[in-house]
């Protein structure tokens, strides 16, 4: 009797084991999810005239829900923002729209806003394309908030830059600290649309402390076709081979109307391929593959990228990987049980071979 009860239990442990994967199948997961570390760029506020959107992929069915990474910026209103998620591209289907409070938003890194809707369908799922847009709700010109984003290359710490930087020509001294230098980003308070900021990088002489005469080392046009305000304006540039600890003199032209946030504490952050450098691919990256470029308005730019995640119904495998990964110790828990079931079966079998075929 005894053994009996052992053998349906490890019976049961393994049917449970078995049909897992399929019960998983049926759960809403996240089959996009970029978690990336630390935060440090923004994509700029909220606006009915500027848009902002993000393509991605979504490997799965029963898409229900998207995550975005938002921060407050400034001051200004706060109110509802409405969502909306179309196929393909920005100019495809519309297949969803919903809308969320961001009252209360911080400025604090690590908060995500939820746009929850109806699961799509499998005809209206397709080819797995996606196109989100964020924008106010209603009548409102613009938003206090501004996404979060990430960027293909490494992003480092914030670093203060000496110089002058009130005005449109602006001039100032920056110390590298990473060993391929590819790019510079400087937060704005707007920067106005069909414009050309540029920014010139020229290398210091270690002898006389000057720019080096010349070419510019590098020069790095920012071609924003639509209004950007409460953001970061991004330089990308080729990068530059053993920059480490190496001054740069660095000239920014801005068009008529532009305005960096703070020009008498001018704050720089850099982009590097230093692998193994704190910078923002460092913790939770998981899905990053499934994005496809940052929109403002119809400009895309493909080497940015909203931090975002997004749910629904993927495959059973993909589900259990997920589960185990959120309650690894009730999984691991449930397979050490699962063992010593087995064990038990074994040993209960060989116990009874043994009282029935004495010596």
């Amino acid at each position: 009797m005894k053994n009996t009860k052992v053998i349906g239990a490890s019976i049961a442990l393994g049917l449970l084991a078995f049909t897992l994967p399929l019960w998983m199948g049926s759960r809403s997961v996240y089959g996009l999810d970029v978690r990336s570390r630390p935060w440090h760029l923004l994509g700029g506020r909220l606006s009915a005239s500027n848009p902002l959107g993000q393509a991605f992929v979504f490997e799965g069915e029963g898409l229900s829900r998207v995550e975005v990474a938002l921060s407050a910026v400034g001051g200004g209103p706060e109110g509802d923002v409405l969502f909306e998620l179309r196929e393909g591209d920005s100019e495809g289907p519309l297949l969803r729209t919903t809308s969320a409070r961001l009252d209360g938003l911080s400025y604090d890194p690590g908060t995500f806003v939820a746009f929850d809707f109806k699961p799509l369908t499998r005809a209206e799922s397709g080819s797995g394309e996606f196109h989100l847009r964020l924008m106010p709700l209603a009548d409102r010109r613009e938003l206090s908030a501004s996404p979060w984003l990430r960027s293909e290359q490494m992003v480092g710490l914030a670093q203060s830059v000496a110089g002058e930087f009130e005005g449109r020509e602006c001039r100032g001294r920056f110390f590298s600290r990473f060993g391929e230098l590819a790019g510079l980003a400087v937060a704005v308070k707007r920067v106005p649309a069909d414009s050309r900021p540029t920014l010139i990088l020229r290398a210091i002489d270690s002898e006389t402390g000057l720019p080096r005469a010349g070419a510019a080392l590098r020069t790095s046009e920012a071609l924003q076709a639509s209004e950007l305000r409460a953001g970061h304006l991004i330089f990308d540039f080729e990068s530059i081979e053993n920059s480490r600890y190496r001054d740069y003199a660095l000239s920014l032209n801005l068009p008529e109307g532009a305005e960096l946030s703070s020009p008498q504490n001018s704050i720089w952050i850099p982009l590097h391929g230093d692998i193994g450098e704190q910078d923002s691919k460092g913790e939770g990256l998981s899905g990053s593959e499934g994005l496809r470029g940052f929109y403002r308005g119809n400009q895309v730019q493909p080497k940015l990228n909203w931090i975002m995640r997004a749910k629904g119904k993927v495959d059973g495998r993909a589900a259990l990987v997920q589960f185990a990964g959120e309650h690894s110790l009730s999984v691991v828990s449930a397979i050490l049980l699962w063992l010593g079931a087995v064990i038990g079966v074994l040993v209960a079998l060989a116990t009874g071979r043994t009282a029935s075929n004495p010596d």
